[in-house]
Protein backbone atom coordinates (compact mmCIF):
# COMPACT_ATOMS: atom_id res chain seq x y z
CA UNK A 1 0.00 0.00 0.00
CA UNK A 2 2.71 2.26 0.68
CA UNK A 3 4.45 1.82 -2.81
CA UNK A 4 1.09 2.69 -4.55
CA UNK A 5 1.05 5.95 -2.13
CA UNK A 6 4.38 6.73 -3.47
CA UNK A 7 2.79 7.19 -7.07
CA UNK A 8 0.00 9.80 -5.89
CA UNK A 9 0.67 13.26 -5.60
CA UNK A 10 -0.71 14.82 -2.66
CA UNK A 11 -0.59 18.61 -2.28
CA UNK A 12 -3.45 21.54 -2.50
CA UNK A 13 -4.32 20.74 -6.08
CA UNK A 14 -5.02 16.58 -5.68
CA UNK A 15 -6.42 14.55 -2.61
CA UNK A 16 -5.71 10.95 -2.21
CA UNK A 17 -9.13 9.35 -2.03
CA UNK A 18 -8.37 7.17 0.86
CA UNK A 19 -10.91 4.36 -0.46
CA UNK A 20 -9.73 3.66 -3.92
CA UNK A 21 -6.04 3.18 -2.03
CA UNK A 22 -7.72 0.88 0.54
CA UNK A 23 -9.81 -1.30 -2.41
CA UNK A 24 -6.52 -2.81 -4.05
CA UNK A 25 -8.03 -3.38 -7.20
CA UNK A 26 -5.29 -2.98 -9.13
CA UNK A 27 -3.14 -4.86 -7.35
CA UNK A 28 -1.64 -8.39 -8.58
CA UNK A 29 1.30 -10.97 -8.80
CA UNK A 30 3.81 -10.92 -11.12
CA UNK A 31 4.06 -13.97 -13.56
CA UNK A 32 7.34 -16.03 -12.20
CA UNK A 33 7.89 -17.76 -14.66
CA UNK A 34 10.67 -16.20 -16.60
CA UNK A 35 12.60 -16.56 -12.99
CA UNK A 36 13.29 -20.19 -13.58
CA UNK A 37 13.88 -20.33 -17.57
CA UNK A 38 17.74 -21.45 -17.87
CA UNK A 39 17.81 -23.35 -14.43
CA UNK A 40 19.44 -26.57 -15.41
CA UNK A 41 18.18 -28.33 -12.13
CA UNK A 42 14.19 -27.99 -13.18
CA UNK A 43 14.63 -28.39 -16.63
CA UNK A 44 17.11 -31.44 -16.43
CA UNK A 45 14.16 -33.48 -14.52
CA UNK A 46 11.19 -32.78 -16.58
CA UNK A 47 10.08 -35.56 -18.62
CA UNK A 48 9.89 -33.92 -22.27
CA UNK A 49 13.73 -33.20 -22.22
CA UNK A 50 14.52 -36.88 -21.79
CA UNK A 51 14.52 -39.14 -25.34
CA UNK A 52 15.52 -42.72 -24.99
CA UNK A 53 18.33 -43.47 -27.26
CA UNK A 54 17.96 -45.18 -31.10
CA UNK A 55 19.91 -48.41 -32.29
CA UNK A 56 22.13 -47.61 -35.32
CA UNK A 57 24.79 -48.71 -37.27
CA UNK A 58 27.73 -47.40 -36.01
CA UNK A 59 29.92 -46.03 -38.67
CA UNK A 60 33.37 -45.22 -38.51
CA UNK A 61 35.24 -43.97 -41.66
CA UNK A 62 39.03 -44.23 -42.64
CA UNK A 63 40.84 -42.50 -45.50
CA UNK A 64 40.53 -46.01 -47.88
CA UNK A 65 37.67 -47.82 -46.13
CA UNK A 66 34.57 -47.37 -44.02
CA UNK A 67 33.47 -49.68 -40.93
CA UNK A 68 30.02 -50.61 -39.83
CA UNK A 69 29.26 -51.76 -36.62
CA UNK A 70 28.34 -55.64 -36.82
CA UNK A 71 25.82 -54.88 -34.33
CA UNK A 72 23.07 -51.78 -33.77
CA UNK A 73 24.67 -49.35 -31.14
CA UNK A 74 22.71 -47.08 -28.86
CA UNK A 75 22.64 -43.29 -30.51
CA UNK A 76 20.59 -40.46 -29.81
CA UNK A 77 18.50 -39.00 -32.12
CA UNK A 78 19.25 -35.72 -34.09
CA UNK A 79 18.45 -32.75 -31.94
CA UNK A 80 19.39 -34.22 -28.63
CA UNK A 81 22.67 -35.68 -26.55
CA UNK A 82 23.78 -37.53 -24.01
CA UNK A 83 26.19 -36.06 -20.94
CA UNK A 84 29.50 -37.92 -20.15
CA UNK A 85 28.44 -38.94 -16.82
CA UNK A 86 25.31 -41.18 -18.95
CA UNK A 87 27.14 -43.08 -21.07
CA UNK A 88 28.85 -46.38 -20.49
CA UNK A 89 31.49 -48.34 -22.96
CA UNK A 90 30.97 -51.18 -24.51
CA UNK A 91 32.93 -52.98 -27.16
CA UNK A 92 31.43 -53.30 -30.15
CA UNK A 93 32.90 -55.31 -33.41
CA UNK A 94 33.43 -53.73 -36.98
CA UNK A 95 33.60 -54.81 -40.45
CA UNK A 96 35.84 -52.78 -42.58
CA UNK A 97 34.80 -52.49 -46.85
CA UNK A 98 36.78 -50.56 -48.96
CA UNK A 99 35.81 -47.04 -49.44
CA UNK A 100 35.52 -47.36 -53.24
CA UNK A 101 32.99 -50.15 -54.10
CA UNK A 102 29.57 -49.63 -54.65
CA UNK A 103 28.41 -51.71 -52.41
CA UNK A 104 29.87 -49.40 -49.58
CA UNK A 105 28.16 -46.13 -50.94
CA UNK A 106 25.13 -48.57 -50.65
CA UNK A 107 25.58 -49.58 -47.02
CA UNK A 108 26.28 -46.13 -46.60
CA UNK A 109 22.84 -44.93 -47.80
CA UNK A 110 21.16 -47.53 -46.17
CA UNK A 111 22.33 -46.81 -42.65
CA UNK A 112 21.51 -43.18 -42.43
CA UNK A 113 17.56 -44.74 -42.09
CA UNK A 114 17.60 -48.47 -41.25
CA UNK A 115 19.52 -50.63 -39.28
CA UNK A 116 22.11 -52.86 -41.58
CA UNK A 117 22.43 -56.39 -41.42
CA UNK A 118 26.02 -56.95 -41.40
CA UNK A 119 25.93 -60.99 -40.63
CA UNK A 120 27.51 -61.88 -43.85
CA UNK A 121 30.57 -59.92 -42.99
CA UNK A 122 33.74 -60.55 -41.27
CA UNK A 123 35.47 -58.52 -38.13
CA UNK A 124 37.99 -56.46 -38.90
CA UNK A 125 38.68 -55.44 -35.34
CA UNK A 126 37.06 -54.70 -32.10
CA UNK A 127 36.52 -50.82 -30.91
CA UNK A 128 35.29 -49.70 -27.32
CA UNK A 129 32.60 -47.09 -28.02
CA UNK A 130 30.56 -45.32 -25.62
CA UNK A 131 26.52 -46.09 -25.50
CA UNK A 132 23.91 -43.13 -23.93
CA UNK A 133 21.58 -44.45 -21.45
CA UNK A 134 19.19 -41.38 -21.90
CA UNK A 135 19.04 -38.33 -24.42
CA UNK A 136 18.09 -34.57 -23.31
CA UNK A 137 17.08 -32.63 -26.09
CA UNK A 138 18.97 -29.01 -26.66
Amino acid sequence: EQYSRSYFNNDEECDIEENIVKEKMNYRLEDDSNEFFGEDEDEEHTESNIKKPILKTRIIEYNNEVCFSMKPVKECPQQTYAREDNKTQRKVPFACLPRSTYETTKLLNRARFEVLNMNKYRASFTEEVSIPETCRTF
